[in-house]
């Protein structure tokens, strides 16, 4: 089964024109039967409009999975409204499992461990409505799920945190309490996993389990057109 990636558009860091942009450039594999989007596609408060475009150029037929990043929660929290979406073949990945062509999928956005010690090093807390208590809960919620998700394995696991620290380049190190997930010891229940939230492509191996990702990232970090070409994953 073939998978197209990509994360961390943050279209809203753009041009106003990016979204646009994008839409006219943007391919999708011809042999691709999924397209996951791994959070963070702006702020909050444009979530929904986004989805709604991207998800309107998506081949029919080809299945479209997203979970939420951090920066999908500033301002506005948009659970709600995507999860009334009513798009085919669309699978909103909060803290969900789906079986998709015979494959097993495992999805949610894989919140960092909250250190009250350090908390001022994010903008998260001070962005995201209910704070540093709610994304403390949703650490915990995340980290239930996929516990019991992983009980069994997984052919693909999707968040937008990192797995492990492996992801994180130089530049992330001195915030890597923000960034990395710390499922190392879950990871060799899964045979894949795909994460956003660092804007440095990664694609390695660790404890058994392949790790990749595709970002756009923030103006200026990439140009828009790198995520035009379409990044693939077999599973």
């Amino acid at each position: 089964m073939k998978i197209q990636l990509m994360s961390d558009l943050h279209l809203d860091s753009y041009k106003p024109d990016a979204l646009d942009h994008f839409l006219k450039k943007v391919r999708f594999h011809k042999n691709a039967e999924a397209v996951v989007i791994a959070g963070d596609l702006s702020n909050g408060n444009r979530v929904i409009e986004m989805l709604d475009r991207i998800l309107g150029v998506i081949p029919k037929g080809m299945a479209k999975l997203y979970v939420l990043g951090n920066h999908d929660n500033w301002n506005h929290d948009p659970t709600a409204e995507i999860e009334s979406i009513n798009v085919d073949m669309f699978q909103f990945m909060n803290r969900k499992k789906i079986s998709l062509n015979g494959k097993r999928i495992v999805g949610c956005t894989g919140w960092f461990n909250v250190n009250r010690s350090i908390y001022a090093q994010t903008r998260d807390f001070e962005m995201i409505p209910g704070g540093i208590d709610r994304v403390e809960n949703l650490r915990k919620l995340d980290v239930e799920f996929l516990n019991s998700a992983l009980e069994k394995t997984a052919d693909l696991v999707v968040t937008h945190h990192t797995p492990c620290e492996r992801s994180l380049h130089n530049s992330y190190w001195s915030y890597r309490e923000f960034y990395n997930g710390k499922f190392d010891s879950l990871m060799p229940q899964a045979r894949n996993w795909v994460h956003g939230h660092c804007h440095d492509a990664v694609k390695y191996k660790h404890n058994g389990c392949r790790v990749i990702s595709n970002p756009l990232g923030y103006y200026g970090q990439r140009e828009i057109t790198d995520i035009i070409k379409p990044l693939t994953l077999e599973i």
